[in-house]
């Protein structure tokens, strides 16, 4: 079923709503409202629970045929940034599209850190304990072990 009707009738309230549950950051905007299982982004509009990268789209786009998918281009689940959607054309591209995923780092939606984080952690493994790099961070001291030995975030 299409909103768009219904978006562009309240344009400017929804968009109000929209950012201000989006940190723009230099290139991806993050969603910090609501998930769903999945990890996307999800706002209630009353009329309707929508996707939050599906209501960029509508908000910044235009309307979405029904049934068509939008691809991040940044593969982070969590941007709404509309200058990282694309629609999917056909079943094959998607494939080849879904195939190369990659979800490390920060291109992983479930992710609290971003390369700037991991430069800034090993900085600070000179003269901090992992405890306090990792409550500072709000991640385990598990997770900047990882870190620290190479084990993850290897790329940055």
């Amino acid at each position: 079923m299409s909103y768009y009707r219904e978006i562009k009738k309240n344009d400017k309230q929804i968009k109000k709503l929209f950012l201000e549950r989006v940190k723009k950051e230099r290139s991806c905007w993050i969603w910090k409202g609501s998930t769903t299982a999945e990890g996307h982004g999800q706002i209630s509009l009353g009329f309707a629970t929508l996707k939050a990268h599906r209501l960029s789209y509508l908000l910044y786009k235009g309307e979405l045929a029904a049934g068509k998918r939008i691809f991040q281009t940044c593969e982070n689940k969590l941007c709404v940034n509309p200058k990282h959607q694309r629609i999917l054309v056909s079943k094959k591209e998607q494939k080849k599209l879904e195939g190369s995923k990659n979800t490390q780092g920060s291109n992983n939606g479930n992710s609290k850190l971003r390369p700037k984080d991991i430069q800034k952690i090993r900085k600070l493994a000179k003269n901090h304990s992992i405890v306090q790099i990792a409550t500072r961070f709000d991640v385990s001291s598990a997770q900047i072990g990882r870190i620290l030995s190479g084990k993850n975030w290897s790329h940055v």
